[in-house]
């Protein structure tokens, strides 16, 4: 009876080494999960501050309104119209340099550029009319005037919160998805 040839050394895997082969497979699952995870969070966290910020200009633009009135008519505090304004630009400023709105596509882009424009010619027209001692008539014209370009900014406001609102339930939608593929690779990981 011929001798089985003795299995040569490299040959077969120690089960210390198997063990620390499986270990390492599982902790590249666990890693790659936990990146899959904190990506579509960070998205998700992005989108919604975005959401936020596009809220908050739409209460400012309500806000700098009402105190420009008082101005105007009552003598109120300027000052307050222009900290509101400058809190406005820095909140435009933030949206701007974001690059979540960048990933919700062309429709969120053009309606920041439209705030954007509409912003500068209600701002001017505001400092304008502060700096201004018209008549009366004059005066009212152009709060009239400013009142539209006041609710224009507030329906842009609320465009752009559709369109994130929208983003954000498809990115919910996607996140589902990945999690059950992520929880489907991690099983099949386990079983092998």
């Amino acid at each position: 009876m011929p001798d089985k040839a003795a299995p040569s050394p490299g040959s077969h895997l120690s089960i210390g080494l198997k063990i620390v082969l499986l270990f390492s497979v599982l902790a590249l699952a666990v890693g790659g999960s936990w990146l899959v995870v904190q990506r579509a969070l960070t998205q998700l966290d992005g989108t919604a501050t975005e959401i936020n910020t596009y809220g908050s200009l739409r209460y400012l633009s309500q806000q700098i309104h009402l105190e420009l009135q008082g101005a105007v008519n009552d003598g109120g505090a300027v000052d307050k119209v222009e900290r509101l304004m400058g809190e406005y630009e820095r909140k435009l400023g933030l949206l701007a340099a974001s690059r979540v709105g960048t990933r919700v596509g062309d429709q969120a882009r053009h309606v920041l550029a439209a705030m954007n424009d509409d912003w500068v010619a209600y701002r001017d027209g505001v400092r304008r009319l502060l700096g201004s001692r018209g008549t009366p008539a004059a005066t009212e014209a152009e709060l009239r005037l400013l009142s539209a370009q006041a609710a224009q900014l507030l329906e842009q406001a609320d465009r752009a919160t559709w369109i994130m609102s929208d983003s954000i339930s498809r990115q919910h939608e996607e996140a589902r998805d990945e999690f059950a593929l992520l929880a489907l690779l991690d099983t099949a990981f386990l079983v092998l």
